[in-house]
């Protein structure tokens, strides 16, 4: 895993959730757009050392904000830089890296996009592909 790699995934990660903004709120999936961007946003702050707010705007600008918000970030960090995380697992206080953070801030992302998708086949709503295979190709 490289610096440009995790950049190039959060552009990814952009244009998923972008597919998502205007089919979310059909499907009942406002709570899960509001946890994504939330938790991509909370992650920064922690990583950033500044206390995590949830005051998360639903909005295409929100979601650039939030990307361009990483990609400043993760041109310049300490990959290997070890942070002590307390009370957001249910193992009290645990020890993770930079890029473990960035990578799982990412698959978070993607799984929830897959409740999202959930949400929207159990309502009958055609849903965006979002997979990353359809960012590499489009």
């Amino acid at each position: 895993m490289n610096r440009e790699w995790l950049i190039e995934t959060w552009s990814y990660n952009t244009w998923a959730n972008l597919r998502w903004l205007p089919v979310a709120p059909t499907c009942g999936g406002d709570d899960v757009m509001r946890h994504i961007l939330q938790v991509e946003a909370r992650w920064l702050q922690r990583l950033k050392g500044e206390k995590p707010t949830r005051n998360q705007t639903i909005n295409e600008a929100q979601i650039r904000k939030n990307e361009a918000d990483w990609a400043e970030f993760l041109a310049t960090c300490d990959f290997d830089r070890v942070l002590e995380i307390v009370g957001v697992f249910d193992r009290g206080t645990v020890h993770m890296s930079c890029k473990e953070i960035a990578l799982h801030t990412l698959n978070h992302s993607t799984y929830h996009r897959g409740h999202l998708r959930r949400l929207a086949e159990e309502a009958g709503i055609d849903w965006p592909e979002s997979d990353r295979c359809y960012w590499t190709i489009r």
